[in-house]
Parts: C-alpha cells; sequence; structure tokens
C-alpha cells in the first residue's frame, strides 16, 4: 500500500468553535505547517462555499508543495443550517447548491467533495426510509455533477449520536446505489466505524473498491495512537482491497496541532 497518501485537516472561517480538525485559523501559517510536519496533502473544511477563493487555495498549494485530498461540504449544515434531508425543499435546494459550489472548487484540483453532516437526519418524526427516499435522486444528481467537474462525491457515514440516517459502510452503499450514479464512493472514517461497525477491518473488506476516501482518528478522536483503534488491523484491511488513495487525518487538535499532527503521521507512517 506504498502508493496511500497522508492527508492532514485544516477548517477554515468557524472560529472558536470546537471541530475535530488538526489546524485552523490563518490558512498561510496552517498549510506552512502541514508541508513542514511531511503531510502530502490538505483536507478542507469551509464555512462559507468561498471562503478560501479557487486563486488562493491554489497559490497556497503550490507554495507549500500540499495535493488537495478532499473538502467537505459541513459548512451548509454548521453555518448555515442546511441539510439534503430537511423535509421543507428549499432549504434541500439551498444545501444543493452550495454543495455543487463545493464541488466546483475541489474540481479544480481533482479532489474529492465529501457529505457527511451535510446529509442530515430524519426529522418530525419521518421515517428512516421517508427522508433517503428524497435523499437518493439528490445524491444522483450531484455525483453526475461531479463527475463532469472533475470530483468524487464521497458518503460518509456518521455514528448515531451524529445522525440517525446513515451510520454503517452498508447503509452508506445501499444508498450510493439507490441514487443511481457511478462517481459516488464511500468515505470510511475509522471514529464512526469504531462505534457502529461490527469489524473495522471487515466493514471495509466488504465495501472494497466503493471505498473512496478515508478518515484516520483515533477511539476517542484524538490524533491516530492515542486511543485503542487496532491500525495493523486497518492497515491490513485496506491493503486488502487495494486501498492506495488518502488517509485523512481527521482529528482534534490535542494537545496543540503540531503535537496532534506530529502523532497523527507517526502512526501512519508506522502501518501505513
Amino acid at each position: 500500500m506504498t502508493a496511500t497518501k497522508a492527508s492532514a485537516t485544516w477548517a477554515g472561517g468557524f472560529g472558536a468553535r470546537p471541530l475535530p480538525y488538526l489546524y485552523d485559523g490563518d490558512a498561510d501559517a496552517a498549510f506552512a505547517r502541514i508541508a513542514a510536519n511531511g503531510y502530502a496533502a490538505v483536507e478542507l473544511l469551509l464555512s462559507d462555499s468561498d471562503f478560501l477563493p479557487g486563486g488562493t487555495l491554489q497559490a497556497l498549494l503550490e507554495r507549500n508543495s500540499l495535493a488537495l485530498s478532499a473538502i467537505g461540504t459541513g459548512g451548509a449544515a454548521v453555518t448555515h443550517g442546511l441539510t439534503l434531508s430537511s423535509p421543507v425543499a428549499t432549504i434541500r435546494e439551498q444545501a444543493e447548491r452550495y454543495i455543487c459550489a463545493i464541488i466546483d472548487l475541489a474540481g479544480r484540483f481533482g479532489a474529492g467533495t465529501i457529505l457527511g453532516s451535510v446529509i442530515g437526519s430524519a426529522e418530525n418524526g419521518e421515517s428512516r426510509d421517508q427522508a433517503l427516499s428524497r435523499i437518493a435522486p439528490i445524491i444522483g444528481r450531484l455525483g453526475d455533477y461531479a463527475a463532469a467537474h472533475g470530483s468524487l462525491l464521497l458518503v460518509e457515514p456518521l455514528n448515531r449520536y451524529e445522525s440517525n440516517l446513515l451510520n454503517r459502510i452498508e447503509q452508506g452503499m445501499d444508498l450510493i446505489h439507490q441514487a443511481g450514479s457511478t462517481n459516488v464512493k464511500i468515505l470510511a472514517d475509522c471514529f464512526h466505524m469504531n462505534i457502529e461497525e461490527p469489524s473495522i477491518g471487515g466493514s471495509i473488506r466488504m465495501a472494497g473498491d466503493m471505498i473512496g476516501h478515508v478518515h484516520l482518528s483515533d477511539s476517542n478522536r484524538c490524533a491516530a495512537g492515542l486511543g485503542h483503534l487496532d491500525y495493523a488491523g486497518i492497515s491490513e484491511a485496506l491493503r486488502s482491497i487495494g486501498y492506495n488513495g488518502f488517509v485523512s487525518m481527521e482529528a482534534f487538535p490535542t494537545p496543540d496541532p503540531d503535537t496532534a499532527a506530529k502523532q497523527a503521521i507517526s502512526t501512519f507512517r508506522r502501518f501505513f
């Protein structure tokens, strides 16, 4: 699995809000630290789809010899309260437009576009199946839009404390099949999987080439190596399916960003 590449995470525009991202704040300083700590790429979460214009992002990446692994769309939910599961049509439409704007940016760099918290939850007594039947065609449209704009769409199952819709890899795969786009894959997040999956390695093997991106943080959502996850087993499972994409360190910056980043990449180098 020598082609697998380490990606650090940076969140921009959220102020003092605690988020499981290694770096936030000034992008110039953060990107320089990410490169100095040995990462090949950066994954972004932006408070607004236009928070970091494409030209600025390109200059930052080039100056620090970094690739862009993916951009999350969670800003739509966290900042604006927009989800694809909302029973209100205008909210779903706004969420879809936000995601398309992120796809436009990610596609400029051949990066993935992540759908996690923006998918939302079933609300107001609605059943899970009802909500998912409304979401599936949107995912299909977004997958095709992403294909036309150079990005891979990534569906991220979340743990039960964050969503009541997609909690396991198998559920994410079912939604992708319903969506009908060939340009949608799974983001396997080991923190969420540790809560929901009977076996992280078994679920990775079951998904196989449907996995398009990986998030790595430990069982306590701190940097890899500070909890009790079985990294040898996770690495072996990814190797068994021929995964050679990015492993992105989505973790709280505990005790500080550089210490966490160094801890995470040390674990990555040891096992991946």
